[in-house]
């Protein structure tokens, strides 16, 4: 124990006489004094930190009380993903980031409706972190966020067509109409601006020679107002873009015929004759449905042999209601006059025996009462031997009425039933 110290000594005092050794020393000891010097005494750095969060809150405002939205430009940042860069002073080794800072849109100020502009306010999130670095308020960017403040409003618009250029068809074809992919568009934004909307302009730009019918896709959307501006904020459901499709049809002279429905057998292979005015028209319809036509002739309607009494009967068609076909000579109806002179008629009861409830009816077992004074039309020679037995009916039981539509029949092929009727149950 007492030779340890002086060899502790020794080995000390040899180390310190080593020049070497103490150069090392004092090289390191000055880099910590240097540390020390420059972590206590050195100039503060300015960081710049970036994408910070910005926290917007309308809870208990009075915009939210009023039923104010916030509406801002489409080239603006969306408000909730809404960042910052803010400048911030601090020591050389001190490491900031975007999470020790809270950014928050300050929406307490606005109280009517119209242009607001909102500051942003950027603080340590932590109160310990106060004395680690100090924000600079003026290098918040954006400083500030401008609004426009109104009720929200969604209203439905029907979709106008523009055309931007000219539409061409060939010789003997017609551009007959366009369709959209959905005819009317929504919209919703500002109360006053939705209200200032006249119109909503499908905008479709071509010059080209259409040959056939055309889609066109990606057609853009277009609201307009009075000045023919488009209002801002507005939001379009389902993007401001449709798809349209130019319908080009073939022209042609074409004869307008006559369908019939419950013929009876004897008229099957020879229908009545019939005259339409007019007798010819100038139309435009698809080229495939024009190839499928029989010398021309196209059916402007269907008339069923219950609605023919004996002698003239006369039948209006509007031409609106023929949905595929355009006519290029303005013509809005037809008159069709159906020639069974010659025909008779008798009156005959409809047993209630012979009436049944109708296919997938579920009223099976139900007994009716006799249906008087049926009207039935044919030949003389034909109605001559026709007996109250020929007759046969189909109702169609209504639930809850007390009087049910029947379809009258007649066993007799020359013969048919003119007239509705009902019947009731006994």
């Amino acid at each position: 124990m007492s030779e340890a110290k002086p060899k502790n000594q020794s080995l000390l005092q040899k180390l310190f006489s080593d020049k070497r050794f103490l150069m090392i020393l004092s090289l390191f000891l000055a880099v910590v004094v240097w540390i020390v010097f420059v972590i206590t005494y050195g100039e503060d750095q300015e960081i710049v930190i970036h994408n910070v969060p910005v926290k917007v809150n309308w809870e208990g405002t009075v915009a939210e009380q009023l039923n104010l939205k916030p509406f801002w430009s489409a080239a603006a940042m969306d408000l909730d993903n809404l960042t910052v860069s803010v400048t911030v002073t601090c020591k050389p080794y001190e490491s900031i980031r975007a999470g020790d800072l809270e950014a928050v849109l300050l929406t307490g100020n606005v109280n009517a409706s119209g242009e607001h502009t909102l500051p942003i306010q950027v603080a340590h999130r932590r109160a310990q972190d106060r004395g680690r670095f100090q924000i600079d308020i003026n290098s918040i960017t954006p400083p500030a966020v401008p609004l426009f403040f109104a009720q929200l409003k969604t209203l439905d618009f029907p979709l106008e067509t523009v055309i931007d250029g000219e539409i061409r068809v060939p010789e003997g074809y017609y551009a007959a109409d366009i369709l959209f992919s959905q005819r009317s568009i929504t919209i919703s934004g500002p109360a006053p601006y939705v209200n200032a909307i006249t119109q909503v302009n499908a905008v479709i730009t071509t010059s080209e020679l259409l040959r056939e019918t055309k889609k066109f896709e990606g057609v853009p959307v277009v609201p307009t107002d009075i000045y023919h501006d488009t209002p801002p904020f507005l939001t379009i459901e389902g993007g401001a873009e449709v798809d349209a499709t130019v319908l080009v049809w073939k022209r042609a002279a074409l004869r307008p015929a006559l369908d019939f429905s419950n013929v009876p057998g004897a008229y099957l292979s020879r229908p009545p004759a019939y005259t339409i005015s007019p007798s010819s028209v100038q139309a435009a319809l698809p080229e495939a449905t024009l190839d499928a036509l029989s010398g021309s002739f196209y059916s402007i309607g269907t008339i069923n042999f219950q609605q023919l009494a004996p002698g003239e009967s006369t039948f209006t068609f509007t031409a609106a209601d023929l949905k595929e076909i355009v006519f290029l000579d303005k013509t809005a109806k037809f008159t069709a006059e159906v020639d069974m002179t010659g025909m008779g008629s008798v009156r005959l009861t409809l047993p209630g025996s012979a009436v049944q409830p109708a296919p997938d009816t579920p009223a099976e077992g139900l007994r009716f009462r006799d249906v008087p004074r049926v009207t039935v039309v044919g030949p003389a020679e034909s109605l001559r031997s026709l007996r109250p037995e020929d007759l046969y009916g189909l109702a169609d039981i209504a639930e809850g009425e007390s009087e049910h539509p029947v379809a009258v029949h007649v066993n007799n092929d020359a013969c048919w039933v003119y007239g509705e009727y009902t019947v009731r149950v006994r």
